[in-house]
């Protein structure tokens, strides 16, 4: 039977409140509150995300029974420019020499014999005018200061690697233009000079000796 308040006093009515009050207090609003760790849209540290699935539920990484949550996939279908960059990038550096090393020493075929097998085809790729044309093309496409930071950060140190680690060619190429060199050097120092047509054809017959032996020290 439903409590008639209207037949009690008011002190009556006042204790009654308090004894109501004290039996069930009033609850405070809801507060919006974060997802539970364990599950929710909230996305986990990757220091969360390396805890093993045996950790304890009580650390609040997972649920009981569950796994913990993984990183959130996102599908792409090709990486955007700084991702794709830093993604070549470190991987040159952490195996790009070993990888090109074991290249070297296991080609799929003769570099040099499939070079010359496809000499036909480079000067038929030469003659091409849309392919000459890319050299302006491409030199346009820079400038004297990203040319100038290349040669500084890069060309420098590889000149001076590249000459010391050729030096068996440098030592074959030497051998072959020295005793040529001499030959002509021999005929154009026997040359006179007197007056300046003299000095002029001793000049001359220079500059054609060097011309001459162009390409010969190969």
């Amino acid at each position: 039977m439903p409590l008639d308040l209207g037949r009690l006093s008011e002190e009556e009515k006042r204790r009654f409140l308090e004894l109501a009050d004290k039996a069930d207090p009033p609850q405070d609003p809801p507060k919006n509150d974060p997802a539970p760790q364990g599950h929710g849209d909230r996305q986990p540290t990757p220091e969360e995300v390396s805890r093993s699935a045996t950790s304890d539920p009580a650390d609040g990484l997972r649920d009981f029974g569950a796994y913990p949550l993984p990183n959130q996939p996102t599908i792409s279908r090709l990486p955007d420019p700084t991702t794709w960059v830093n993604k070549m990038i470190q991987g040159v550096q952490q195996v790009g020499a070993t990888n090109y090393a074991l290249g070297i020493r296991n080609p799929r075929k003769d570099p040099i014999a499939e070079g010359i097998k496809a000499q036909g085809a480079y000067e038929n790729k030469m003659r091409d005018p849309a392919v000459l044309k890319r050299r302006a093309e491409s030199l346009a496409k820079t400038n004297m200061s990203e040319w100038a930071a290349m040669a500084e950060t890069v060309g420098a140190q590889s000149y001076v690697q590249g000459v010391v680690g050729r030096r068996p060619k440098v030592e074959r190429r030497i051998g072959k233009l020295q005793p040529l060199l001499a030959s002509e050097l021999a005929k154009i120092d026997a040359m006179p000079s007197t007056t300046d047509a003299e000095r002029e054809a001793k000049a001359v017959a220079m500059i054609r000796a060097l011309r001459s032996l162009k390409g010969k020290s190969k």
